[in-house]
């Protein structure tokens, strides 16, 4: 696309509006899904490269209704201004203005633009994957070409993650939004400061992306804008002293983000300063305010497809805390609880002779004990001040747990009746203080199909004969838990089905095993997978590490019902690190 304008055009001049069709952030996620659903059905390449025709109009922060964006998508409908290549120095840019009420992309020309001269603008888009970086050659062959239209994040990217990954991680963003739910303890946030929050960030409270929304969204996602914040001043920092750490090893620094200058014909790169970092940071920042309003965007559409309320405002949190009678029910004696399970699978090893120092005698005393708790842990949620706290658990129960624990270790195992392994499973029970679930109110439903081109799974076709055919129409579904997760994963939009992600992050972090799993279904058959003495030592390093999600390859099964709770979970909520109790158990046995 060249100027054909006579003499040119002058600085600043109005060029164009860039047009497409218009996609709200759940829609065109639900697009995007699409077409990755319809490309790997008809087995097409992934592409190396993402389309550059789409680009985000956010609504300013300062407008009325607050900080909010849409998609335009300008491969189909659209002018010439889709058509413009990218270039390191471009002679025009895209700017957001306001026009007759409404918000427009505008392309402006940035100096004199000769007659015949080439129009492009500068994609400005980023990446932290060098393939895609390295693919994206750019051609525009101007004394600064940054040799990409896809700009590396460089060595750098990781560190940008360094706060996201140390103090937010799976089991912090499970405490924030057990925070937000619940309303006990206090409220996290009073009514003015939740508004400040909100309003400082670009938000309006009860307009835009947050009208509508029920109390504890709106405190979730300000407890998420206080996160970013803090991140906002720590990481430049982190950073910087990171980079400093660099140099002083003569090792390769963080590119600087600020322009090289020439000195002759040298172009000289200064080092890396706090200031750069600050810039860096900016960036960081931006993005994580983009993914709250898109994961806001999906909350609102999820609500009004999922929720049995007919009023978003009063739908329910995604994550609810166990009564104390629903706890002692899950827990101890209940048809399908913890307790009753684990008595389940010892009587019929038992009657196998296949239960090692679990024999008929001993289990029968085992029984008659754990009746006779259970009415001591009745007794005391009667009269206990802990009965009017939701998701805690009783005294008498923990001491239940660990008098269980202790009769499971003294009884001698054997290859598929793994009392220690049990044991040590009660141990966590035991450890824990909080038990919640997820709500039971949403329901699963699928939304409008979405057309997919043959053009969009194949690029190369572009818009030429058979290019504009539908090559299959694709209808989202979202799960019942789909909202949940995604309030988890808020900062990730590429994934399909969140609700799966959780059920995998949940191993071993919020969701302990189901005891079933410590014991052979056979009698007299061993363990498919062994408990042995490595996989303890590996769980061990885990609990007292990262507390990451518990390896596919233990032993470890998860069926416990959405029965949440465990004491890294605890640990996350109260800000500190895993109890020594919950360790000391491990570091002073060893599997038998």
């Amino acid at each position: 696309v060249v100027c054909a304008q006579a003499g040119g055009m002058p600085k600043g001049d109005y060029l164009v509006d860039l047009l497409g069709e218009a996609y709200p952030p759940w829609r065109w996620c639900e697009k995007q899904e699409a077409i990755r659903t319809v490309a790997k059905a008809e087995c097409m390449p992934p592409d190396e490269l993402s389309e550059f025709y789409n680009m985000m109009l956010e609504r300013p922060k300062g407008d009325l209704h607050g900080f909010g964006m849409v998609w335009v998508d300008a491969m189909y409908k659209s002018n010439y201004s889709s058509r413009l290549c990218h270039s390191c120095t471009p002679n025009c840019n895209v700017r957001v203005r306001a026009v007759n009420g409404t918000y427009k992309l505008m392309m402006f020309t940035l100096r004199h633009v000769e007659e015949g001269e080439e129009l492009t603008y500068d994609y400005n888009c980023t990446t932290d994957i060098a393939a895609e970086s390295n693919g994206a050659i750019c051609l525009c062959g101007t004394w600064c070409c940054r040799g990409s239209y896809l700009n590396l994040i460089g060595n750098a990217a990781p560190l940008l993650q360094e706060v996201m990954n140390t103090e937010l991680q799976f089991l912090h963003r499970h405490a924030m939004l057990l925070q937000a739910c619940l309303t006990q303890p206090a409220e996290p946030l009073s009514e003015e400061e939740l508004s400040v929050m909100l309003t400082v960030a670009g938000f309006r409270p009860n307009k835009g992306l947050l009208a509508g929304l029920p109390s504890w969204a709106l405190k979730y996602v300000a407890l998420l804008l206080m996160f970013v914040q803090h991140e906002r001043e720590k990481l430049p920092e982190v950073m910087y002293k990171w980079e400093q750490n660099q140099r002083a090893g003569k090792k390769m620094g963080i590119r600087s983000s600020a322009p090289s200058y020439d000195v002759g014909e040298t172009v000289v790169n200064r080092e890396y300063s706090l200031e750069d970092a600050k810039l860096d940071v900016a960036g960081v920042v931006e993005t994580r305010l983009q993914n709250v309003a898109i994961t806001l965007s999906k909350l609102k559409y999820c609500l009004k497809g999922g929720s049995k309320s007919c009023d978003i405002s009063q739908a329910a949190p995604p994550l609810r805390p166990y009564s104390v009678s629903e706890i002692h029910h899950r827990i101890w004696l209940g048809p399908e609880s913890l307790v009753r399970a684990l008595l389940q699978v010892l009587k019929l090893h038992s009657e196998f002779g296949t239960g090692g120092g679990c024999t008929r005698p001993r289990l029968d005393q085992i029984e008659a004990d754990v009746a006779d708790w259970d009415e001591r842990i009745k007794r005391s949620e009667e009269t206990s001040p802990q009965r009017q706290v939701a998701g805690m658990v009783s005294d008498t129960l923990h001491q239940a747990l660990f008098w269980l624990r202790d009769e499971m270790w003294s009884l001698t195992p054997t290859k598929g009746a793994r009392h220690d392994a049990a044991a040590d499973l009660l141990h966590l029970y035991a450890c824990t203080k909080f038990f919640f679930t997820a709500c039971e109110e949403y329901c699963s439903f699928t939304s409008p199909g979405i057309p997919v081109r043959r053009s969009e799974i194949n690029p190369t076709i572009g818009g030429g004969a058979g290019g504009n055919d539908i090559v299959q129409t694709v209808s989202k579904k979202y799960a019942k838990q789909y909202l949940y997760g995604q309030l988890i994963f808020w900062n990730k939009h590429n994934i399909a089905d969140p609700s799966a992600s959780l059920s995998q992050a949940r191993r071993g972090t919020v969701s302990l095993p189901d005891i079933k799993c410590c014991y052979a279904k056979v009698p007299g058959d061993a363990l498919l997978r062994d408990y042995t003495e490595v996989q303890r030592k590996q769980l061990l390093d885990n609990i007292a590490g990262t507390q990451s999600s518990w390896s596919s390859s233990w032993h470890w099964t998860f069926n416990t019902g959405n029965l949440y709770g465990s004491p890294f979970v605890d640990a996350a909520r109260d800000k500190r690190g895993v109890s020594p109790d919950v360790l000391e158990w491990f570091q002073a046995r060893s599997t038998r």
